[in-house]
């Protein structure tokens, strides 16, 4: 069975549907359906023999212990939406899901990521954003969602002239200080396997591999 996606179908302009395992082609066929995200826990020869781009997902997860107060980082939350912080969500977006898969041929995921930063600074996306800074310039940012016992980091950008300096870092403590002031006990992330400098990152940094997804892009009549 397909589920009507939405806020993807108005977001991008077209029917966008998800499910699980393989889908049903007729039903997405009859039903106009443009665009389907198909999730699964292994690979689905049927989908790869179509040569469907998937994604393959890792979920990280840390357990909080204690607050600690952090230098440089203040909270953007309520913030306007800036050229920089677009271009910083631009950058964010480089090894997404929308960006990798060449049957999105418009900049979706410009569009998306720009969407994604500014509803977190409004905070319908995320509870907070924290920003870095140097000389009154954000040099990254990160964003957290809290869901009851559980936070999750949505977005952490570092821009690309101020990478290997350790701030990625600095904004995930932030992140973590601030998820557990908040009663969370465990911070969670996604990354994408592929993105191997992501995966050490949080290992590095004591998170765990909690769990793991496929999501496949299948584009009907594509």
């Amino acid at each position: 069975m397909i589920k009507l996606l939405e806020w993807d179908t108005n977001f991008f302009g077209y029917k966008i549907g998800e499910a699980q395992g393989l889908p049903d082609f007729e039903e997405a066929k009859r039903e106009n359906y443009k665009l389907l995200y198909v999730k699964s826990k292994t690979r689905i020869p049927d989908l790869d023999s179509r040569n469907c781009f998937f994604d393959h997902r890792i979920i990280h997860r840390k357990e909080l212990t204690e607050s600690t107060e952090i230098e440089n980082v203040k909270s953007l939350r309520g913030s306007p939406l800036t050229p920089d912080l677009i271009n910083l969500a631009y950058e964010a977006g480089h090894v997404s899901r929308y960006k990798l898969d060449p049957q999105f041929r418009n900049d979706e995921f410009k569009k998306l990521y720009k969407e994604w930063i500014q509803n977190s600074l409004s905070g319908k996306m995320a509870n907070e954003v924290f920003g870095y800074f140097e000389n009154e310039k954000c040099l990254g940012f990160i964003t957290v969602k809290i869901k009851d016992t559980e936070a999750s980091i949505g977005l952490l950008v570092i821009d690309p002239t101020a990478q290997g300096r350790g701030l990625a870092t600095v904004l995930t403590r932030a992140a973590e200080s601030y998820a557990e002031s908040c009663g969370a006990n465990y911070l969670l992330v996604a990354t994408q396997a592929t993105n191997t400098n992501a995966c050490r990152f949080y290992t590095k940094n004591g998170y765990n591999e909690y769990n793991e997804e496929l999501i496949y892009h299948v584009w009907i009549n594509a």
